[in-house]
């Protein structure tokens, strides 16, 4: 037998690309209260009525006193956002591959991944404000609403904070996931731990603090065994919800993460996004694009809390 055969080997070339691992689909798109309609225009607002009083008593024959109930206004601004390839027509004919479904589904999953951060910069950044029809002005999250780090990372303690914030508030939207299916109705030691009432948004080291916590991991206070699975995704009221290191601001070591109740936020699509393949003469190429733009604004600032983590 020749010992050069291995010269007539040949090469099986590939018919589909190997996409690489990245989050393709929004996770935060389903945990907001999100307009009926379509958004038509360059921003939409939000009209926030508060709350009402009465009054005790009231002595026989006299004038009725008027709650005169708060009426405010927050803008959200829509954010338009592209992504685009150009795959040249004389390298497509070079290629076993057709490159174009391949292309639209990873600039697709950049539009999905946008619409995540857009609702955390929703969440954790200011928000215009309106007075009138003329006056506008801007709002930022309350330090009131702020978990300072302690130098720690995501701890029970944090948890319990956030919840009594949220709680006091009357935030819970334990309904809202009811009717997503969430609704497990079992209560057990440590609080409906079953029955997620508000998100939290977190990257996997805030999971990993958690997976280093006994009452997290014991199956004395928590049901889901979140040990056994590796991951944790309901405790103590809230759903926790993975996100990449990047969508969430980090200054020097610490990480700002956040826990917030879906209907204090409020979500707006413009364009949902769509994929379109065009041949562009001039260049002699086919044009791989996407678009969509979405707009996203925190309605209630005591419906939203900030926790920030030390990440070692």
């Amino acid at each position: 037998m020749s010992f050069y055969i291995d010269n007539a080997f040949v090469t099986k070339f590939q018919d589909d690309f190997h996409v690489v691992a990245q989050q393709m689909k929004s996770r935060l798109e389903q945990f907001a209260k999100k307009r009926l309609s379509s958004v038509v225009g360059s921003s939409f607002a939000i009209d926030i009525l508060g709350k009402a009083t009465g009054v005790t008593n009231r002595a026989r024959n006299s004038n009725l006193t008027y709650a005169n109930i708060a009426n405010t206004r927050r803008i959200a601004i829509m954010q338009d956002f592209e992504a685009a390839e150009l795959i040249d027509e004389m390298d497509k004919m070079k290629l076993l591959i057709n490159p174009v479904n391949q292309y639209t589904q990873v600039l697709l999953a950049a539009c999905n991944r946008f619409k995540d951060t857009t609702m955390i910069n929703g969440l954790l950044g200011t928000v215009q404000t309106q007075s009138g029809n003329t006056t506008f002005g801007t709002a930022t999250l309350p330090a009131g609403q702020v978990i300072a780090n302690g130098g720690t990372g995501l701890t029970v303690a944090k948890l319990r904070q956030a919840k009594i914030l949220l709680d006091e508030a009357e935030m819970d939207d334990s309904d809202y996931f009811a009717n997503m299916g969430q609704h497990e109705g079992k209560q057990d030691p440590y609080g409906n731990l079953n029955m997620p009432s508000y998100v939290i948004v977190c990257t996997s080291k805030q999971i990993d603090n958690m997976l280093g916590t006994t009452e997290a991991t014991d199956v004395d206070y928590n049901s889901v065994k979140a040990l056994v699975a590796g991951s944790v995704n309901t405790f103590m009221g809230f759903f926790f919800i993975r996100v990449p290191s990047d969508f969430l601001p980090k200054v020097s070591t610490v990480r700002s993460i956040v826990a917030y109740s879906p209907r204090a936020l409020e979500y707006g699509i413009g364009k949902e996004p769509s994929g379109q393949v065009e041949r562009i003469a001039e260049k002699n190429a086919w044009q791989v694009l996407t678009s969509m733009s979405v707009g996203c604004a925190r309605a209630e600032d005591l419906g939203v809390v900030q926790i920030d983590c030390v990440e070692s």
